[in-house]
């Protein structure tokens, strides 16, 4: 990888004053280092990668002061960062496809219990070919946001980080995988996050997504609880995966099933989600689908077909009632994940005060209902959700026979409210009642 060496100024100084190490050079990578200010708390060590001590002359790591509480670590950057290149890399944007410069890794063996986390240059993580995650898929994910406060644009947040690290322990658990402490867990990635918070974008709807994995590396071929695990955090700067103003076309999956009860569909493993590529490249090629909506498999002949949820996404329907409209999603049971997204959502409907003839509600809702919904013109909007996706307004559903089922409104009045305002809330733009207290965590 091609690599740079930049003038840095750095210095480690502890809670009473003492100076630890300053000056010296740091070889960058391609994507350079960004201009920061930082705390950390409980990293025994930091490795900034080929960090040059220019008192010996000689490549070494660059360690911090002894793992003790009584310690503030303080580490400024000064690398004189082209902002102008920064914006560019802002407006490119897309998903999962530019990563920032550093990761978090966390080892853990049956005998030692976890690691002390280590920040390193990202990079490629070393793996035994016998892991047990190549071999059986004993993995489990999360995905989280970072934002910056847009009235105080020096600030950034994370958005209901413990919701998500309460998630990743139940899916731990589902695969045998060892439980870490969720408090500990964060404090950590909220170093991270500080370390490279320059990446996190400034414009609106954008955002920088974390991402962290854990599986099994034990060495050996055999399906039974592992005896080590690794957790890797990474980071990548992003704009919301698809353009929300552009509503989606969900093809409905009558044929493959997502997940079934008593399975794996209400927790994040990583195989959840590869055997949905083949559903979603075929809804692509035939029907132009952005997304692919499951069904609920039947329980017993005859019975009718129920939603669960899109291949990436929680799904809401709005359904003109009488004289109030009911936003319903389908009820959690063990075929659909419990989107964090979708529990905001459900608080923020329910907090709208000056709009009493709006009601959510979770519940099952049948495909025939939809049908006979868009058939009579009470199909009044679709929405779906996630952490990656945003808010996405969903302008009809296809069926295998090419029938569509079309809502009144592909971008209505409550999908566009719910929207501006989980933005608004991710955004520290309403920083008041539980909003601010519970949902962001300042990094």
């Amino acid at each position: 990888m091609h690599s740079s060496r930049r003038q840095l100024s750095a210095s480690i100084v502890g809670s009473t004053g003492e100076r630890w190490w300053e000056g010296g050079y740091c070889r960058l990578t391609r994507s350079g280092m960004r201009r920061s200010s930082f705390f950390f708390r409980g990293f025994r060590s930091f490795i900034s990668p080929f960090c040059r001590d220019s008192s010996r002359g000689e490549d070494a790591k660059f360690l911090a002061v002894p793992h003790d509480n009584t310690y503030m670590r303080h580490i400024q950057y000064c690398t004189g960062e082209n902002k102008e290149e920064q914006n560019e890399d802002e407006k490119q944007g897309g998903f999962g496809k530019q990563f920032t410069d550093y990761m978090m890794t966390i080892r853990y063996s049956y005998n030692h219990g976890w690691s002390e986390p280590t920040l390193t240059a990202i990079g490629d993580i070393p793996m035994h070919p016998a892991s047990q995650v190549l071999h059986y898929g004993m993995a489990c994910f999360e995905g989280i946001k970072a934002f910056r406060n847009l009235t105080n644009p020096q600030q950034v947040h994370l958005f209901r980080p413990d919701i998500h690290l309460k998630r990743l322990g139940v899916s731990a658990s589902r695969l045998q995988l060892p439980q870490i402490s969720s408090n500990q867990l964060l404090e950590s990635i909220k170093d991270l996050v500080r370390l490279d918070q320059d990446w996190v974008p400034h414009m609106r709807g954008q955002s920088l997504y974390v991402r962290p994995l854990l599986f099994s590396s034990s060495a050996m071929l055999g399906v039974t609880s592992p005896q080590e695990a690794t957790m890797t955090v990474i980071l990548s700067p992003c704009t919301d995966v698809v353009d929300q103003q552009r509503p989606m076309t969900l093809f409905v999956e009558e044929e493959h099933c997502r997940a079934w009860p008593g399975g794996t569909g209400h927790v994040k493993l990583s195989g959840n989600y590869s055997s949905t590529i083949h559903p979603q490249r075929q809804a692509k090629d035939l029907f132009g689908a952005d997304q692919v909506l499951y069904l609920a498999p039947s329980t017993s002949p005859g019975s009718k077909l129920s939603i669960a949820e899109c291949g990436t996404m929680n799904v809401f329907f709005v359904f003109q009632h009488k004289e109030c409209l009911h936003v319903v999603t389908p009820a959690l049971n063990d075929t659909i994940l419990p989107g964090v997204t979708r529990a905001s959502i459900i608080d923020i409907i329910r907090g709208w005060t000056d709009m009493t003839a709006v009601r959510v509600m979770e519940r099952t809702v049948t495909l025939e209902e939809v049908q006979h919904a868009a058939n009579h013109e009470s199909l009044i909007e679709i929405f779906a959700c996630g952490t990656a996706s945003g808010v996405q307004s969903i302008g009809s559903l296809v069926r295998k026979n090419g029938e569509r089922l079309t809502p009144i409104h592909a971008c209505g009045p409550i999908t566009t409210r719910v929207r501006t305002t989980l933005l608004d809330i991710q955004h520290g733009m309403l920083n008041d009642g539980e909003y601010a207290s519970s949902w962001l965590h300042p990094v």
